[in-house]
């Protein structure tokens, strides 16, 4: 509590100090292969990785991580929201996307910084052809999706789900024949 007289009159107030919340050191995780050093910085108070990427000029090259983004050849993520590491394959660091419940997937070449895809959808694994994901398309209905009537008793809609591989050399995607539904709220 403070207090004052002034001009006879004692004013009384009281005076809060709140601390101001400690920041958190940012996380840092490196990810490397042959060709390149991804480092991967969190600040704790967000939910986005920013992403510094350098080539490696022999796949022995070793490279300090974390990797200051004026040491990088470029950086991916200042600008953008949600996005999480989810693989790095020779050539290509794979993304996720996402700030709530359904999110997309991105893939980005690395030898030029572009993406090659950004769907709605999910990664499920590298092959020697490529990238297997699954891509959200139309609503599922009781013919489309065979877990229909379970989803919906739980009060969820459907979506079909549509198996996909992303040929990584020509940047193309082709449709693998799989096909199944998810819940959807």
């Amino acid at each position: 509590m403070i207090s004052k007289t002034l001009a006879g009159l004692t004013l009384v107030g009281f005076a809060l100090f709140a601390a101001a919340p400690a920041q958190a050191a940012p996380t840092s995780t490196c990810y490397i292969n042959d060709g390149y050093a991804v480092s991967s910085v969190v600040n704790t108070d967000e939910t986005n990785e920013v992403f510094s990427v350098k080539a490696k000029a022999s796949p022995d090259e070793t490279i300090t991580c974390p990797l200051p983004e004026a040491d990088a050849d470029f950086v991916i993520g200042k600008d953008n929201f949600g996005q999480a590491y989810t693989d790095l394959l020779d050539n290509h660091l794979v993304l996720s996307v996402s700030t709530g419940p359904v999110g997309d997937l991105v893939v980005i070449d690395l030898r030029d910084g572009k993406e090659i895809l950004n769907v709605s959808g999910d990664y499920e694994y590298a092959s020697d052809e490529g990238i297997v994901y699954w891509e959200r398309g139309e609503d599922g209905t009781a013919e489309t999706c065979d877990s229909y009537a379970e989803l919906t008793a739980m009060g969820l809609g459907t979506r079909i789900l549509n198996g996909m591989l992303l040929n990584l050399e020509t940047k193309t995607s082709t449709p693998t024949g799989d096909i199944t539904c998810e819940g959807v709220s």
